[in-house]
């Protein structure tokens, strides 16, 4: 069976890929990236191959380990704050990210934009699951319960651990 590399794009047999002891060290780091974004992982770490080398087996283990890492914990932190950051936000993160790859200034050199991505968007939800929490309130209405509805209850739980956490830090708020 042939395998494509969706980093560097070649071409070969998976046994053969799988006999060299680093490339099982990306396999290894990529089985380990929590939440399903193994693939958009393995796409961010194409963002620091220069276009004319291919990504060295010990850097892409290193981004997949790190990125990995960030994804496990659960949070994003950046300016000393904490921010809750699950798989999903780190999903869209990379996925924007690697839509708008001809804009960026590549080889990419660190992760900083992608935390300043990820805590965009974990702070976006986060003020979003407050607008509906507050149009519920005023409406004095229950969300129906399907499918949509319990994903967003999972939303919101997040987005008050996220609340708790900005509250707890003294981040945002009044004063």
């Amino acid at each position: 069976m042939q395998v494509s590399c969706p980093t560097c794009f070649c071409s070969f047999p998976v046994e053969a890929g799988l006999n060299d002891r680093h490339a099982r060290r990306v396999a290894d780091a990529i089985a380990k990236v929590p939440g399903g974004v193994a693939e958009q992982v393995l796409r961010y770490a194409g963002l620091f191959r220069r276009p004319e080398a291919l990504l060295d087996w010990t850097q892409a283990v290193n981004i997949i380990t790190r990125i990995g890492r960030m994804i496990e914990e659960g949070e994003i932190h950046r300016g000393g704050m904490r921010i809750p950051a699950p798989p999903p936000i780190w999903r869209e993160a990379i996925e924007e990210m690697l839509a708008r790859r001809d804009g960026l200034d590549l080889p990419l050199t660190s992760d900083g934009y992608l935390k300043k991505v990820v805590r965009e968007k974990a702070t976006e939800r986060f003020n979003a699951g407050k607008e509906d929490d507050a149009r519920r309130r005023t409406a004095g209405t229950e969300v129906p319960r399907d499918n949509a509805a319990a994903e967003r209850a999972a939303d919101e739980a997040h987005f008050k651990r996220l609340g708790a956490l900005l509250d707890r830090e003294g981040i945002g708020g009044k004063k």
